[in-house]
């Protein structure tokens, strides 16, 4: 294993991963495993770009002005502000959600309408049915914990599992989701590497771990970080673990493979018998 100093952060990680282990931050081109260059948009040698990489200047400011006009009984609201492109890519994806859920286009003005048949925008000071931004991230919060709690739960013996329909397609698809889950909710819970035994504990409690999870998890170097005694998610792991979740909260996604799923196999008499 050879270590080298992260482009990123500057701290030591392995050329062994394609991220850093301390800042989640891409550090190989997944094409062709050359070492990228810090904060470049793509790989120097191959050409292939690289995601969520900014090259504008994160201090710059951004001006945006919203009109509000008021006549007679109807109006439009006018909102005025500025803000850096770092902040414009954290609030873009918040901005394109809220659209989507009030139907109503930010790209043009808003035409008149009555004071009654107005949605309220979030945000907005003068409405006190609307959310500021930390009111949301600790809506967001407090529904995500729920989720959590009602997936795990603490015993005397370890962590168990108490809703085991995660939408897995296979055994070890079921084992991935359910590792990747677990290591999000202990990220969530503050904790960023988690005891490898505890996940071991769970999949023993679930009747799914064998030898299957200890190769994939030493092959793996996509989604985590493991040693000897711990593993934790990185980036992409993150953002898989909060797909699953989404998965598993969409009702109209089917629940495939289930937990006590025998897989059959012919014996040397031709007929079926299961493992």
């Amino acid at each position: 294993m050879n270590d080298f100093n992260c482009q990123h952060c500057d701290k030591i990680t392995s050329n062994e991963y394609n991220f850093c282990i301390e800042c989640d931050k891409q550090t190989i081109c997944l094409n062709c495993s050359n070492k990228l260059l810090p904060n470049k948009a793509f790989c120097f040698k191959c050409g292939t770009p690289i995601p969520n990489i900014h090259t504008e200047n994160s201090t710059s400011s951004n001006h945006y002005v919203r009109v509000v006009e008021k006549k007679g009984e109807d109006y439009k609201e006018r909102t005025e502000f500025t803000l850096s492109t770092e902040a414009v890519h954290v609030l873009a994806p918040l901005v394109i959600s809220n659209n989507s859920q009030t139907g109503i286009d930010i790209s043009i003005p808003i035409p008149l309408k009555k004071v009654e048949q107005v949605i309220p925008l979030k945000g907005s000071l003068d409405s006190p049915a609307t959310e500021n931004a930390t009111d949301k991230a600790s809506n967001l919060a407090s529904s995500t914990n729920t989720f959590f709690s009602n997936l795990f739960d603490k015993t005397e013996s370890g962590w168990i599992l108490i809703n085991p329909e995660l939408k897995a397609t296979s055994k070890g698809d079921y084992v991935k989701r359910l590792t990747c889950l677990f290591l999000l909710f202990q990220h969530e819970s503050g904790i960023i590497n988690v005891p490898r035994n505890e996940i071991i504990e769970l999949l023993n409690h679930c009747g799914v771990y064998d030898s299957n999870f200890r190769t994939w998890l030493k092959a793996d170097k996509t989604l985590l970080y493991s040693t000897a005694k711990e593993v934790k998610l990185i980036l992409p792991g993150t953002q898989y673990a909060k797909e699953v979740v989404q998965e598993i909260l969409n009702t109209e996604i089917p629940n495939g493979w289930k937990l006590g799923t025998v897989r059959k196999r012919s014996n040397r008499k031709g007929t079926k018998e299961a493992e």
